[in-house]
């Protein structure tokens, strides 16, 4: 499929190759999962006050109104057009049937119509703690080997399945997607932003379908199962769907592939070569030829294995910031990747969190200069925002280089 190369944010224009008037600011993950919390729970707070009740059961209009404004809001007071955020996906009025939400003391809960609550955390950094509190237990399964409910063998007992690449999706199955409201906000917001709004997807490369092994259990398969690894990374091969399309339909033009866990603090070189390399390639190649710009993150140390990066057919290359001694370094990146490719900044998160107007100025025009051209440059942070990053920080990130 040809690329679309119309654009309706700053960050479409640039990969498009075409003049931007400002350098774009994107943070990574855009906005903080905090802020969408807290928004949340403001909102839905204001609706049992105004009820005058502590349980309040949730038709399909009062839910949606609550999410547009959630999203409003925060693009009115944080992220200000043209700009480009994940595509919102929102619950069907199917889904939305028979809920609740409920005041327990000072909490508020979502009810499922069997009564199932969800906890609405008042702010991020309450839901923060609820998520440390658990963490353990999900990061034994995640580090410790699966390895043993695989079938003994190289190939793991099974063939990979064939590729589905090619395999046409029924234009009834994308309308269906289109028709059940998921899509519904991103249909909606570009009209409220006078078209001055994109979209785009976060997704995977197949590298992370190895964790399917848990961590330990992927080490040991690729000296002891490489052909089991091979099987696995096959499987991850992104693959045509009615969800892919119906987002390209709602205006998705571009995808961030994040590539964790193959970096060069992890496995090695020769490694990453033949277990990441060849296939976050083909998942590059298969976006690009589904129409989508992309835009490969690497997580880790990326220094030694730039020469390879080089050779990806992305459209841009965002990284980290420089962690436990890497030595990541910018304008390095810059000199080996090449002057003519998109390159995202990588400006520290805690620190633009924490970090005067003056110094964050300092080091966006810093990061602008040495990672340069302007027009291969998109400002940005090396990692997700912090939770105590404010609405007003943000905005002043977002708006930093749109005066000249």
């Amino acid at each position: 499929m040809a690329r679309d190369r119309t654009a309706n944010s700053v960050l479409s224009l640039l990969l498009a190759g075409e003049p931007t008037p400002f350098v774009p600011v994107e943070p990574l993950y855009g906005w903080p999962e905090s802020l969408l919390i807290e928004l949340r729970w403001q909102k839905w707070s204001h609706r049992l006050r105004e009820a005058g009740t502590e349980r309040l059961a949730v038709d399909y209009r009062t839910y949606f109104e609550v999410e547009a404004g959630v999203y409003a809001d925060l693009l009115d007071a944080c992220y200000p057009p043209p700009v480009s955020i994940e595509l919102p996906v929102v619950k069907t009025a199917h889904e939305v049937a028979g809920c609740a939400v409920e005041r327990r003391d000072d909490a508020l809960f979502w009810l499922d119509p069997d009564g199932e609550a969800t906890w609405l955390p008042p702010d991020g950094q309450a839901a923060s703690e609820a998520r440390v509190a658990d963490r353990s237990e999900k990061l034994a399964t995640v580090w410790e080997s699966h390895l043993d409910q695989y079938d003994t063998g190289d190939g793991g007992g099974r063939e990979a399945p064939p590729s589905a690449n090619g395999t046409p999706v029924q234009a009834a199955e994308v309308e269906a997607m289109l028709a059940s409201g998921r899509y519904r906000l991103a249909q909606e917001l570009p009209r409220r932003f006078a078209g001055k709004l994109g979209f785009h997807l976060w997704e995977y490369a197949p590298y992370e379908n190895l964790l399917k092994l848990g961590f330990q259990g992927m080490m040991e398969a690729f000296v002891e199962r490489p052909k089991l690894v091979h099987r696995l990374l096959e499987e991850g091969i992104p693959q045509r769907s009615a969800s892919l399309e119906a987002a390209y339909a709602v205006g998705v033009r571009v995808i961030f592939l994040e590539e964790t866990l193959s970096s060069a603090d992890v496995i090695s070189p020769a490694m990453y070569r033949e277990f990441s390399l060849p296939y976050a390639k083909r998942a590059l190649e298969f976006y690009r030829d589904q129409g989508f710009f992309t835009i490969y993150y690497f997580t880790g140390n990326l220094m030694p294995l730039l020469g390879d990066l080089r050779e990806l057919p992305f459209d841009a290359l965002a990284f980290e910031e420089d962690r436990k001694g890497y030595g990541i370094d910018l304008a390095k990146v810059r000199r080996i990747v090449g002057s003519d490719r998109v390159l995202f900044g990588n400006i520290d998160a805690l620190f633009l969190e924490t970090a005067s107007d003056r110094e964050l100025l300092l080091e966006v025009r810093r990061q602008i200069a040495v990672g340069g051209p302007a027009d291969r440059f998109v400002v940005s942070t090396g990692s997700p925002l912090t939770p105590r990053t404010t609405r007003e920080r943000l905005r002043f990130f977002v708006e930093s280089t749109r005066s000249r």
